[in-house]
């Protein structure tokens, strides 16, 4: 009979080799799954405090409207250049929509009846301008 010290390294090593790369997969594999349902997660809680920031400059203008006198200003808000580390938009229509990736999240600011909503800003700092009742908002 022969000996096959060789062969048998060599499938040891292969095995080995082989087993140490489905491991590193599989770890991969895991992060990236986690870092998706994080990134998630975190959207949505990003997006409700880029809108009330945004609801907040609006309502302090109103505020003054509503002692009987129609005011005129701007507000500078500043906003981050993303959300989870995606681009998003964010119009004034008849509502605030914030979109992010093929998501779209809207808002109904209460109150504003009255007030012409308009302007759409690619993500980042943008300004309110309240001219009358017009609220429009643009990129700083």
């Amino acid at each position: 009979m022969k000996k096959l010290k060789g062969q048998y390294l060599a499938v040891e090593t292969v095995f080995t080799f082989g087993l140490g790369l489905m491991v590193a997969i599989g770890v991969i594999t895991l992060f990236d799954n986690y870092k998706t349902e994080v990134l998630t997660a975190s959207e949505a809680n990003q997006v409700e405090i880029i809108n009330s920031e945004i609801l907040l400059a609006m309502d302090a203008f109103k505020q003054v409207d509503e002692g009987g006198k129609i005011g005129n200003g701007r507000y500078q808000v500043d906003l981050p250049d993303n959300i989870a580390g995606k681009s998003y938009f964010v119009k004034l229509e008849d509502r605030l929509v914030i979109e992010v990736g093929s998501e779209s999240y809207s808002t109904k600011p209460e109150g504003f009846d009255g007030y012409n909503l308009r302007g759409s800003v690619e993500g980042g700092d943008l300004t309110i301008f309240k001219e009358g009742n017009n609220f429009t908002v643009r990129a700083q």
